[in-house]
């Protein structure tokens, strides 16, 4: 082969790597975004008013809906410690990044109103009403626009 036509065809060979590099460099990362979160879990622990806390497990995927039982015209303390799949703390959410949210529009007599200064991971649920109710809990990026922790439902037993 003469010396011209194997040059061309090595710069036509590295042309089409950098093309094949760059737009492979452009895409999603396959592994996942290390800054995201990976909460497959949601510990919650409901305490306050002088009774024994109560501790629940809800899961990304769903599967039984755990409760706990609220003393009407109470409120109490909900916090959450979100987990990674091995079951240890997620320790990427960041207050003012993430937000919990509780979902109570389905459930009259039923408020929550989330921490201003700890706004991932905790807030005050009130029960006005007797009888049982569910609500929802999530972990939000608001400025991403999605869910890190999918809603996932809660019934509250209110007493």
């Amino acid at each position: 082969m003469p010396e011209p036509t194997r040059l061309l065809r090595t710069l036509r060979l590295g042309a089409v790597l950098l093309v094949v590099g760059s737009a492979a460099a452009c895409g999603e990362n396959p592994v996942g975004d290390d800054d995201e979160p990976q909460v497959e879990t949601a510990v919650l622990t409901v305490s306050g008013g002088g009774s024994t806390a109560q501790t629940v497990t809800l899961r990304r995927t769903g599967g039984t809906t755990p409760s706990v039982t609220l003393p009407v015209t109470s409120s109490r303390t909900i916090t959450v410690e979100w987990r990674r799949p091995d079951g240890s703390r997620e320790t990427r959410i960041e207050n003012g990044e993430q937000q919990l949210e509780v979902n109570t529009s389905a459930s009259p007599g039923v408020t929550f109103a989330r921490s201003t200064t700890n706004p991932a991971f905790e807030g005050t649920l009130t029960a006005a009403q007797t009888g049982s109710r569910t609500i929802t809990i999530r972990l939000f990026h608001p400025e991403e626009d999605h869910a890190d922790f999918p809603a996932q439902p809660l019934t509250l037993n209110v007493q």
